[in-house]
């Protein structure tokens, strides 16, 4: 656990400082707690690292199933190990998830040292039996490949589905609210669909007269990803969908 504090407060920011640690790296010797974190992973753990594994999950308001994720990387070298150890943690999903660089990101400080860095969202902020085993079961997969531990790899079951399948997204794929209102589901995560199919029902709360919007799917895709809190604002994210990987 690299940042304690965080954890405890139920929160991605450090209380004393309100800094995302996933928002800091490389970090600065001489900064805050966070930055000091960020620094001491960054100069002393990542130089003695091959690969690295940044376990972790989505937001406690979403429903995301386990999965390995990576982002496109220019080294086409680097980019094929990185989707093959994604791939050896036999998740539900392997996803390579193409989004907008953001500063400070742990990965990207890995990956320009040459590291192997896959990180892996373990559901959505919540501790249930079920995903801790599939979490478990990953990571082992993951050390047998590694030639770190014995034994054999298995796919972990979801929801009676023992098997992977390695998707890619793109901000396109972002599904968003036109208007703020309740966000009414119409689909689940891994579910299969099509263009024009629906994903949930927005109930608009800025005019008793709106009329309810519904939100569809923009192609034949899996949705990845949906929100579960009833609340959202506009233009805010409510689901995401996936296709399987171009190589």
């Amino acid at each position: 656990m690299l940042n304690p504090l965080a954890v405890q407060a139920w929160s991605r920011n450090t209380p004393l400082d309100g800094l995302n640690l996933n928002r800091v790296f490389p970090g600065r010797a001489d900064g805050s707690v966070t930055e000091r974190i960020a620094n001491a992973v960054s100069r002393v753990l990542l130089p003695t690292a091959d690969t690295v594994f940044d376990l972790h999950s989505f937001g406690p308001t979403w429903e995301f199933p386990p999965a390995a994720t990576t982002h496109p990387i220019a080294d086409p070298d680097l980019m094929a190990r990185t989707v093959r150890m994604a791939e050896a943690f036999r998740l539900p999903l392997t996803l390579v998830w193409q989004h907008n660089d953001t500063a400070g990101m742990f990965d990207i400080t890995a990956q320009n040292q040459g590291k192997v860095f896959v990180c892996a969202e373990f559901g959505g902020g919540t501790v249930g039996a079920d995903n801790l085993a599939i979490c478990e079961a990953g990571v082992r997969n993951a050390l047998v490949a590694l030639g770190l531990v014995e034994g054999k790899a298995e796919y972990p079951t979801l929801r009676h589905q023992s098997s992977g399948q390695t998707l890619e997204t793109h901000p396109s794929d972002q599904l968003k609210s036109p208007a703020p209102g309740i966000f009414e589901p119409r689909c689940s995560v891994l579910d299969e669909v099509r263009q024009g199919d629906l994903i949930g029902i927005l109930h608009p709360m800025d005019s008793l007269s709106s009329e309810s919007i519904d939100i569809r799917a923009p192609g034949t895709s899996i949705v990845l990803a949906i929100t579960s809190g009833a609340h959202v604002d506009a233009n805010k994210v409510v689901a995401l969908v996936a296709r399987p990987l171009k190589i």
